[in-house]
């Protein structure tokens, strides 16, 4: 037997709510909910008090785990969609096709609209041409972010990885911004299709990587909380 703290019973109850949202979402009934709530609660509240670990009882996947206790007790479930997986090689494939979906945006309309801005703004030339790519990249990264949410909507941890990636984006965008203005200025600024791919991919990598750190943060701290 051993004492359990307040971080150890947060992390079951947050696993159970998780178990009994999926109860819910695949349509077992209130009252089989409630009382498949109460057994797991029992079971997992005795295992804790025995000294198992919180990290051992909350390791497994929780959708995956209500599916197989309302099966066990014959309770019918619904077919539910398969959700996208948000892995680190999905997350970053995602956020580079969103940025891709961005830079055809920022390509037909930022881009021909500066073009024709330059006769009437007394902007110098090269902190115009600046302003520009800083538009075009914000576009870039908007997207990014937008694909990931609409992509793993049904994840729910999701919109906190994105909370969480905010902070990480903006210092993604911030240094971003050195390599791909350099890279304008060796072109000297030019509105080239190919210049700005290449502009492009280089704020899209930077968002990506930020995205994919801010889910391995995420994990890790849910991990941690549960230990």
């Amino acid at each position: 037997m051993r004492s359990s703290s307040n971080n150890d019973h947060e992390a079951i109850a947050a696993w159970i709510g998780l178990v009994v949202a999926r109860w819910a979402d695949v349509g077992v009934s209130r009252s089989d909910q409630r009382r498949l709530r109460g057994d797991l609660e029992k079971d997992l509240l005795e295992a804790l008090a025995n000294g198992a670990p919180v990290a051992s009882l909350t390791a497994e996947d929780p959708a995956a785990f209500a599916d197989q206790v309302a099966v066990a007790n014959d309770i019918p479930i619904a077919a539910q969609p398969q959700a996208a997986v948000a892995t680190n090689r999905s997350l970053a494939a995602t956020g580079l096709a969103g940025g891709a979906l961005g830079a055809v945006v920022a390509w037909k309309f930022v881009y021909p609209l500066a073009n024709r801005l330059p006769d009437f703004t007394a902007m110098p030339e090269t902190a115009f041409a600046v302003l520009v790519h800083a538009v075009a990249a914000t576009v870039v990264l908007l997207s990014s972010v937008a694909a990931i949410w609409w992509r793993f909507r049904d994840d729910k941890t999701i919109g906190r990885t994105i909370a969480f990636a905010g902070p990480l984006i903006l210092v993604a965008g911030a240094l971003s911004v050195a390599p791909t203005m350099a890279f304008a200025s060796l072109v000297n600024f030019s509105f080239n299709p190919l210049v700005i791919l290449v502009e492009f991919a280089i704020v899209g990598g930077f968002v990506s990587s930020a995205i994919v750190l801010a889910r391995r943060l995420t994990t890790r701290s849910a991990q941690t909380l549960a230990e």
